[in-house]
C-alpha cells in the first residue's frame, strides 16, 4: 500500500543527496570523461574539476629525515546547474546528485537523480554498486524561548 504524503511548501530540507559508490572505473582520463560529460551537460551545468589530495607521512628514527609525499590528482567533475539548485559529482568511484532548496518532493528528486545516474553510467561505464546513500539536510529555525530547558 502506497502512502500519500502532502507536499510541504515550506519544507525544512535545504539539501537532498543521493550518493552511489561504485567499483572504480577502469579508465578515468580527464579529457575523455570531460568530453563525454559535455556531450550531455554542456548547456545545463557549469563544470569544475574535482581533485584528490593524497598525503603520506613516514616518521623514521634519527638520523634519517621524515618522509613526506604529497600527490594531487584529478578525480572527476563537479557540475552545478545554472540556477544553482542541482549539483552533480561525476567521480571515478562515485556518483552524487544533490538538490538544494527549494526541494520539490521525493518523486521529482528520485526522477532527476536516476536520470543523471543513467548518464553517469554512460560516461564512467557500468561498474558494480558498492553502496547507496540518501540523506536530507534540514534547517529548522527556532528561538531559545521555543525550546524547553533540559
Amino acid at each position: 500500500m502506497k502512502s500519500e504524503y502532502p507536499f510541504l511548501s515550506k519544507a525544512p530540507i535545504v539539501e537532498a543527496v543521493l550518493e552511489i559508490r561504485t567499483t572504480p572505473a577502469a579508465s578515468w582520463d580527464n579529457n575523455i570523461v570531460t568530453a563525454k560529460a559535455k556531450e550531455y551537460f554542456a548547456d545545463t551545468y557549469f563544470f569544475e574539476d574535482e581533485n584528490m589530495l593524497e598525503q603520506t607521512f613516514q616518521f623514521r628514527p634519527p638520523p634519517a629525515e621524515p618522509l613526506n609525499i604529497s600527490k594531487i590528482e584529478w578525480n572527476g567533475l563537479r557540475l552545478t546547474s545554472q540556477d544553482k539548485t542541482e549539483i552533480l559529482k561525476v567521480m571515478r568511484d562515485s556518483y552524487v546528485f544533490s538538490r538544494l532548496k527549494p526541494y520539490m518532493g521525493w518523486d521529482k528528486f528520485k526522477e532527476r537523480a536516476l536520470q543523471e545516474w543513467n548518464v553517469y553510467r554512460d560516461i564512467a561505464g557500468r561498474q558494480n554498486i558498492k553502496r547507496i546513500g540518501i540523506r536530507f539536510i534540514n534547517r529548522i529555525e527556532f528561538t531559545n524561548d521555543e525550546l524547553p530547558d533540559l
